[in-house]
């Protein structure tokens, strides 16, 4: 384990907050999307059938 801890290249504090921003931002609209698409297919069961 402690070899593969050293073939790691230095990243900044900087860097990683940016890209977890991203990723918190990215599986919120994907959260939402998923919850559009259920409504959507309900409202169709609704109106459709």
């Amino acid at each position: 384990m402690a070899a593969m801890e050293q073939n790691r290249a230095p990243v900044s504090d900087e860097v990683v907050r940016e890209h977890q921003a991203v990723w918190v931002s990215f599986t919120k609209f994907v959260k939402y999307g998923i919850y559009a698409v259920i409504a959507i297919l309900v409202l169709m069961a609704l109106f459709l059938l």
